[in-house]
């Protein structure tokens, strides 16, 4: 393409996120049902939103982000553990929360519900992004379900910097 260095660079992390994002919607349908206790839990959705709540999928260096993992239970989970990796298209993980390895606990899962991760400043600088999530249960090895490259995301800035992170 061309234009303007920012609008190009812009249209083609767009192209790259809707590339990844088909890609790995064939990848989800084949994960599904490998887990240990397949069908305890199910990943139903993985949204990110700004500060103002909207769903959105392109984010300003050093605004607030959410990211909200939605499922739905077959049965109660007791001693649920939560883990959201961040990472660059091309592998690089950017990070890791995990309610287990940071000594949170998430109150046991039933029926549907959201559970949320807010960074207050999301510090990456431009590239595309994607987040994958993990729900299992404490005591054991496999996941219960995950979704690998759930979601897709984009970081612009005005600011002219190196690196992964401001």
């Amino acid at each position: 393409a061309e234009g303007l260095p920012h609008e190009v660079i812009g249209a083609y992390r767009t192209r790259v996120i809707t590339t990844e994002r088909e890609r790995f919607a064939e990848t989800l349908a084949k994960q599904r049902g490998r887990q240990a206790d397949a069908g305890a839990v199910q990943i139903d959705e993985v949204r990110l939103r700004d500060a103002a709540g909207a769903v959105t999928e392109t984010f300003e260096t050093g605004e607030p982000m959410t990211i909200e993992v939605a499922y739905a239970c077959a049965r109660r989970i007791e001693r649920p553990t939560l883990r959201i990796t961040i990472e660059r298209l091309d592998g690089f993980t950017c990070h890791i929360a995990s309610t287990q390895r940071d000594g949170l606990v998430v109150p046991p899962l039933e029926g549907r519900g959201v559970l949320t991760l807010t960074y207050p400043a999301m510090n990456l600088l431009p590239n595309a992004f994607h987040v994958s999530v993990e729900i299992s249960e404490v005591g054991r090895v496999a996941p219960l379900d995950s979704r690998k490259h759930g979601c897709f995301f984009s970081v612009v800035s005005e600011r002219y910097e190196g690196g992964l992170v401001h």
